[in-house]
């Protein structure tokens, strides 16, 4: 019992220290953007929100999107736009190039491996067209990350149909699918190498623990696929839990030796949505 207070009460320590007023990077500011623009405008285009139209003047005191110190964020908003409508999966796709470049070459100076992850809410189409064009500009692995298991067993379809499974990461098998045998077969099937597994127990333990006890229900089924690799993801709820997964990830390490990590920023702006509702 004990155990279980301290790791609340870290958990709680870590949300309250690493909570920001503003969005630090591009990439805060993107995110932060779109929660604003669905919740404010019922869109995902950002264009209206102050994280890209960043407001000019004001009271100094009062805290703005941006840290005002920083040239690079508070008056120009966050770089990270390459989208024109969203609907029509249009994009700035000279910006798109010019950022895979950039990552190719923070990756070539460093020596740290990198991949590119696109996400396609809407579906297959929307992956059909942000994969083409990747695949005609870019060497680097991938992932797509899609919302629903139909759209994702699509997509490892395609990705089989091209040959591309030593490339591709699939994300993701989650506790929430509905026929998760079938979909390991479908991939197993489909050839697919490299998968994220979503750790997440629905019957109500939240904890670290629960992380665990999910992966011991849900690997020995996974593991039928005879994947390459496998990739944990400790499933960032909400801004509280980020404490939560960060011990989940040493805890699943510890046990199933598999990579584990989760997502902070998707505590942040799923955090923000929460207290707009």
């Amino acid at each position: 019992m004990r155990a279980g207070y301290f790791v609340l009460g870290a958990a709680i320590a870590i949300a309250m220290v690493s909570a920001r007023n503003y969005a630090g990077s591009w990439n805060d500011g993107s995110r932060l953007a779109t929660i604003e623009s669905l919740v404010d405008y019922r869109t995902l285009a950002i264009d209206h929100s102050i994280f890209v139209q960043v407001p000019s003047g004001g009271d100094p005191s009062v805290p703005g999107p941006y840290p005002r110190d920083d040239p690079g964020l508070f008056p120009h908003g966050t770089g990270d736009k390459l989208f024109i409508k969203r609907a029509e999966f249009q994009f700035d796709r000279a910006k798109a190039i010019a950022r895979l470049r950039d990552l190719e070459a923070v990756s070539e100076l460093t020596g740290i491996p990198t991949m590119v992850g696109m996400v396609a809410p809407k579906g297959y189409e929307e992956m059909r067209v942000y994969t083409e064009f990747f695949l005609e500009n870019s060497h680097l692995p991938f992932a797509v990350d899609t919302w629903t298991e139909k759209a994702r067993l699509e997509t490892a379809r395609f990705i089989a149909d091209h040959g591309l499974q030593d490339r591709f990461l699939y994300n993701s098998i989650t506790a929430w699918d509905k026929d998760i045998p079938g979909q390991v077969q479908r991939l197993k099937d489909y050839g697919i190498r490299h998968v994220v597994v979503q750790a997440f127990d629905l019957q109500g333990d939240k904890r670290p623990s629960g992380r665990v006890k999910a992966l011991d229900a849900l690997l020995p089924i996974v593991e039928q696929g005879q994947f390459e690799s496998i990739l944990i993801d400790t499933s960032v709820m909400n801004l509280p839990t980020i404490g939560f997964t960060l011990v989940a990830n040493r805890l699943v390490k510890e046990k199933f030796g598999w990579p584990s990590g989760c997502a902070p920023a998707n505590g942040s702006y799923m955090w923000l949505a929460f207290k707009s509702m």
